[in-house]
């Protein structure tokens, strides 16, 4: 059998790296128990506030974390699109108490050439 002799490298700031030699070749192994918890740590952190294994097993943290990350970005594009209702629902509540509808409103500005966004006509209904 090879003799194996082990010393440690001290190049690498987090990652512990154990030189292994053997009579045939000189091996590199990297321990990198460290990394590895400071990155389970993190995304453990992340889901605080998930239910069950969700924020306790790093595997199921993780699938969880990814899922909540993909939903939030959709979410916040989908949230535009209910403000613009929400800012439609405004105008048309107040165009009827006027009299007209949302419709004829907005086809009067636009005949108008008034460039005023549903934002601003929203607020100020």
């Amino acid at each position: 059998m090879a003799e194996r002799r082990g010393r440690i490298l001290a190049d690498a700031p987090d990652i512990r790296v154990v030189e292994q030699t053997t009579e045939e070749s000189t091996l590199t192994r990297i321990k990198r128990g460290v990394v590895k918890k400071r990155r389970h740590k993190k995304m453990l952190k992340a889901t605080k506030g998930h239910q069950g294994v969700r924020h306790l097993h790093f595997r199921r943290a993780h699938e969880s974390l990814i899922h909540a990350l993909r939903y939030s970005y959709a979410h916040r594009k989908e949230r535009k699109g209910d403000m613009r209702k929400l800012w439609n629902l405004r105008i048309n509540a107040a165009a009827r108490a006027n009299g007209t509808t949302y419709s004829q409103l907005i086809h009067g500005l636009k005949l108008a050439s008034v460039d005023v966004n549903r934002k601003m006509l929203s607020e100020m209904a």
